[in-house]
């Protein structure tokens, strides 16, 4: 929902296009040089649900730093790269490390249709916000509340893996 609405954002803000599109794409870069390290650290230091909320903590704080204009773009581009790096390469590797192997493939669709049904689901009420409110601080007060949902989500399974060993 961010890369829907952070380009609209920033036009609202005076950016250029050229500009605009740069600060959209920071998260993906980042994203994608800090994934190798995270999943060292990772499995390094076996906690994996704690760098899932880590992630979905900064997410939470990055895109409350969006709705309250907050932080430059380029911090909080390399704030939500850090964050997806934190939360999606522990979560992809969950499945192998606690499903017997009969269901490691059923474990990885399952999370894959989870996230492909936020992807469905989120920006249009994220988008429904924004036309109800006018303006993009609400639609970022939302998206964040998700965030806060997931580090509550991920919490909750720390303390299970815990409990089940």
């Amino acid at each position: 929902a961010f890369l829907t609405f952070a380009p609209d954002h920033y036009l609202e803000m005076g950016f250029a296009p050229r500009e605009r599109g740069l600060f959209t794409s920071i998260p993906m870069w980042c994203s994608a040089s800090l994934g190798p390290v995270i999943g060292l650290l990772a499995d390094r230091f076996n906690c994996k649900p704690v760098f899932i909320a880590a992630g979905m903590g900064l997410l939470t704080l990055c895109l409350g730093l969006v709705a309250f204009n907050g932080a430059t773009p380029l911090i909080l581009g390399l704030g939500l790269g850090a964050a997806m790096a934190l939360v999606v390469t522990p979560l992809l590797s969950l499945p192998g490390e606690l499903l017997p192997p009969s269901h490691h493939g059923r474990g990885f669709g399952i999370l894959s249709t989870c996230a492909n049904g936020g992807i469905f689901v989120v920006p249009p009420i994220v988008g429904l916000v924004r036309d109800g409110s006018g303006g993009y601080f609400w639609p970022f007060i939302v998206i964040a509340t998700l965030g806060m949902i997931g580090m509550l989500g991920a919490w909750a399974l720390h303390r299970q893996i815990r409990i089940s060993k």
